[in-house]
């Protein structure tokens, strides 16, 4: 049950290009599965992602959302690969301290590329998340999550 008083969510745009290169990747202490309706018609194709971090006072914290092109993908599978982008200068002094917060994908990219025009057929897109966390060397691979579309 979602309950409490309403809060304003950040939203990122889906980036459907592969990501910069980063030297030393910033890491989620935490992230959630995704929010998120596999139609349409609730959220509007947007899935929401909480998640949780490390910074110092005087540090913005944004999400960055990049589609990858993963070599040996099926038609149906979709990577999208979660920086967490901690930028400024830390307070002298500022002692690290955690923070949360939820942001808002819009997902309606990947509808648009993979629907077909069918009103009966659907047939499902595999999407899997990649992103750091704090204490792992190598990327996390989520779960993988369903969005069903059109089909041909």
């Amino acid at each position: 049950m979602i309950s409490g008083d309403p809060k304003l969510i950040s939203r990122a745009d889906l980036i459907m290009a592969d990501p910069p290169v980063v030297e030393t990747p910033d890491k989620f202490l935490a992230i959630d599965p995704p929010y998120y309706a596999a139609d349409e018609i609730y959220l509007g194709d947007h899935w929401l992602f909480q998640y949780a971090y490390e910074y110092k006072k005087g540090q913005t914290v944004s999400l960055e959302f990049y589609k990858i092109n993963k070599e040996g993908a099926n038609d149906d599978e979709v990577f999208i690969e979660i920086h967490l982008v901690i930028d400024g200068t830390p307070e002298a002094g500022a002692s690290t301290t955690s923070g949360s917060d939820i942001i808002a994908l819009n997902m309606a990219p990947i509808r648009a590329m993979y629907e077909g025009t069918s009103q009966t057929n659907t047939k499902d897109i595999k999407i899997q998340f990649r992103y750091y966390l704090k204490n792992r060397n190598d990327i996390v691979d989520s779960n993988v999550y369903k969005m069903r579309v059109a089909g041909d």
